[in-house]
Order: structure tokens, then sequence, then C-alpha cells
């Protein structure tokens, strides 16, 4: 049973159970608060924990992301600098052979040509040259050149 108490102005009240009741629910609050603080930090170390790990995991990803792309930028790259490379030989023998035509409407000489005369000439010069070493017939030297008209001798 409770004990009633009156306080000035007449009014009853069950001071121990409410001061209990108080007291208990001052309690709950504050486990409350304190469960939720907890609650807090042990998120904050499972963020942590979770957070290195997932970090991790980004990394490994990325590594393997950037080798594969690096692997299928060679093999672009490889395919265009071959595309390339015959472009620009088709282009270039296309251009050779239009400016080879050109010449050739023109009247000038191939290089091959060119070089066929260049051997004829030094198989001439060693003819004249083997032809000028040799003694004149019934004269004991070298032919002598033949006069030009208007020398006196």
């Amino acid at each position: 049973m409770t004990t009633q108490e009156t306080t000035p102005g007449n009014t009853t009240t069950e001071s121990g159970a409410d001061e209990s009741a108080s007291t208990s629910t001052r309690q709950d609050v504050f486990d409350s608060a304190h469960k939720i603080w907890l609650a807090g930090l042990g998120a904050v170390a499972t963020a942590e924990q979770e957070g290195q790990r997932f970090f991790k995991r980004l990394v490994e990803r990325g590594e393997e992301y950037e080798s594969r792309g690096r692997e299928r930028f060679e093999e672009v790259k490889g395919r265009a600098e071959d595309r390339f490379e015959r472009m620009t030989d088709k282009f270039g023998t296309s251009v050779e052979d239009q400016v080879n035509r050109t010449l050739e409407r023109m009247g000038v000489p191939s290089r091959q040509e060119i070089q066929d005369l260049s051997r004829k000439i030094d198989a001439l010069t060693a003819k004249i040259d083997t032809l000028a070493a040799k003694p004149a017939r019934g004269g004991s030297g070298p032919a002598s050149p033949d006069p030009v008209p208007g020398q006196n001798r």
C-alpha cells in the first residue's frame, strides 16, 4: 500500500511510485541513448572495415579492367597501324604510278632507262679507252689526231 502525502494546496501524490517511475523512465531513456550511441560506433567501425575491403575490391577490379583495356587498346592500335600502313602503301604506289605515267608522257626517261644508258656509256667509254691505248697500224706510238683545217703544223 502506498502512502499519500498532502502538499500545500491540498493535492495528494503517490510519492514513492512517481519517483520510482520517473527514475525508471530516465534510466530507460539513458539506456536507449547509450545503445544508440554504441550502435553508431558499431556502424562506424563496420563501415571502416567494410570500406577498406570494398576499396580493396574496387582496386583489384580496376586493375583487371585496366589490364583488359590495355590489351584491347593494343589490339585495336595494331589493327589501325596495319590498316594505316596498307593505305599508305596503296596511296604511295598510286601516286608513284601517276607520277611515272606523267613523266613518261612528257618523254622523261625512267630510272631504269637512265641506268641502262649509264651502263652503255660506261661500256663505250671503256672501248674508246682501249682503242685509244692501242698503237696505230704502221706507227710505233698512238695515232695522231687528224689535223684540224685551218691549223698549221
